[in-house]
């Protein structure tokens, strides 16, 4: 009870680390404020959260790093978050957290070694690490740290499973309003989109490599039009700066693109697309969008990360189909003669345009794999886990 005599508020912590999680945690807050409209919610966000009834704690509406070493300037600043929120957590009753793994998991373990005897925070982790990535320790470790986790790609549920992580697999959001595949090879003057990252370093790291792919099929086709998408998470003085960085080394070969903030539109009028590993190539996918994956860090990064990965696709499509439907450039490869030869027949009506186009028809139809309660939204599932969980939080 409260000093007052009332009963206390059942208090949760949502902690999202980019606009994407914060998306994603924003719906399931909604549907959950309407299940448990008394409970308080606190979290890290920005101004979707705070529409959606968080009380967001100031400065955190964008944590995303990449790579390894770039991280190293920001560590006393998260450090500093991580003590702040775990002394949340302590006082929560229940923690969700919303992928953001590297993060989200040192939080969790703080959680687990602080939390006092016969007090237990319940934890939802919503949008798992890519634990089939990185092998088996993480899954295991994951079992250990949250109560439920809600996964958004079908294969995670069996083998997150297999590792005793109680995971459930609740759709995957880009579903929601997806159009059918059309495929658009013959519509109007080719459009390519490029799609280098949504984080500061990504776009610095690909977007020469992508800006020179298509100069080198602009030389080919005089009619291509580019465009470079760009992501909320950043303001477009970004992807200007590493555009006109390229032009001064490209000199007169150099091409000016569109850049578009609307991303939902230059899928669905782009021909074909290069896009940086991650979701935005499941994006594409399901707007019928035929494109090629590229990916590069730097080279410390790399002896980092390829050290470790337990997968050999980078690609979400790939990934969930259990096959190459389009290709991928990786580190050394991420070169834009490679891109340019894989890229050129998808500008067109060919065989390799109609594979990827039937591989993605096969890709909607594994993630509109059965999830549970039926009919019910994705953000519903994640809340109904939520509220279920505080109502078993002591």
């Amino acid at each position: 009870m409260t000093p007052q005599g009332l009963p206390r508020r059942p208090q949760v912590l949502v902690v999202t680390g980019d606009p994407s999680g914060e998306a994603h945690a924003a719906a399931a807050v909604r549907e959950l404020r309407r299940l448990r409209p008394e409970a308080r919610l606190i979290g890290t966000g920005g101004e979707r959260l705070a529409d959606a009834g968080v009380e967001v704690i100031p400065g955190t509406g964008d944590m995303a790093m990449l790579g390894f070493l770039e991280i190293v300037p920001h560590l006393a600043r998260m450090r500093g978050l991580l003590q702040r929120l775990t002394r949340l957590a302590l006082d929560a009753d229940l923690v969700m957290t919303v992928d953001y793994s590297g993060f989200n998991l040192r939080l969790l373990r703080e959680l687990d070694s602080l939390s006092p005897r016969g007090r237990r925070t319940r934890t939802l982790h919503y949008i798992p690490p890519k634990t089939w990535a990185w092998g088996g320790a993480r899954a295991r470790e994951l079992a250990r740290l949250a109560d439920r986790v809600a996964c958004i790609l079908p294969f995670e549920e069996p083998l997150l499973r297999r590792d005793g992580v109680r995971a459930s697999y609740v759709g995957n959001p880009l579903l929601d309003g997806a159009e059918p595949i059309v495929d658009r090879a013959a519509d109007g003057r080719p459009l390519l989109a490029l799609f280098p990252g949504s984080r500061t370093r990504e776009v610095g790291s690909h977007s020469g490599i992508f800006l020179s792919v298509a100069a080198k099929l602009r030389r080919l086709l005089p009619e291509l039009e580019v465009a470079v998408g760009m992501s909320s998470a950043l303001p477009e003085a970004v992807y200007r700066s590493a555009w006109r960085e390229w032009a001064d080394e490209a000199g007169a070969e150099h091409i000016e693109p569109a850049f578009v903030a609307d991303t939902s539109t230059l899928l669905g009028s782009a021909r074909a697309a290069i896009a940086k590993s991650g979701t935005i190539t499941l994006e594409c996918a399901l707007a019928g969008l035929p494109h090629v994956v590229g990916y590069r860090v730097s080279r410390i990064s790399w002896r980092f990360i390829g050290k470790r990965l337990a997968v050999g696709s980078f690609s979400l499509p790939n990934l969930i189909a259990g096959r190459e439907i389009v290709p991928e450039l990786i580190q050394a490869a991420c070169v834009p003669s490679a891109f340019a030869r894989a890229l050129r027949p998808l500008l067109d009506a060919s065989p390799e345009r109609e594979a990827q186009l039937v591989g993605f028809e096969e890709v909607r139809e594994l993630l509109e794999a059965p999830a549970t309660p039926a009919g019910a939204s994705v953000a519903e599932r994640v809340a109904l886990m939520a509220a279920d969980l505080l109502q078993a939080a002591p």
